[in-house]
C-alpha cells in the first residue's frame, strides 16, 4: 500500500504447481489505475526482500472483510486463486 495509486492491499498465498505457493497481491486502486507488477515487486523487494514480492496482482473494487473491517484472508485467497494468471480486475465481494 506504499504506492500512491494503491488505496488498500492484501497479500495472500495461493497454490502454485511449481513453487507450492505463490504470492498474490489484491489491490484496491485509485482513479489513476493500478501500478505495474514491476513497480509493486520493486517496492516490496526493497522493503521485505524478493521472496515477499507478489508474482501476480489482482485489482478488486473492495477487499473482502469480516468482523470490524478486518481482511477476510480466506475470501481474498479464493479471489486470488480464481483470477486469471495475468494482472486483472475482478469485482469485489460483499462484506460478511
Amino acid at each position: 500500500a506504499g504506492l500512491p495509486a494503491v488505496r488498500e492491499a492484501c497479500v495472500v498465498g495461493v497454490p502454485d504447481e511449481e513453487w507450492g505457493q505463490s504470492v498474490v497481491a489484491l489491490l484496491v486502486v485509485g482513479p489513476s489505475g493500478p501500478p505495474s507488477l514491476a513497480e509493486v515487486r520493486a517496492l516490496v523487494t526493497a522493503r521485505l526482500g524478493a521472496a515477499a514480492a507478489p508474482r501476480r496482482l489482482v485489482v478488486v473494487d473492495a477487499l473482502p472483510t469480516r468482523g470490524p473491517g478486518k481482511p477476510d484472508r480466506r475470501a481474498a485467497a479464493a479471489l486470488a486463486a480464481a483470477a486469471p494468471d495475468r494482472a486483472t480486475s475482478v469485482p469485489g465481494p460483499a462484506t460478511t
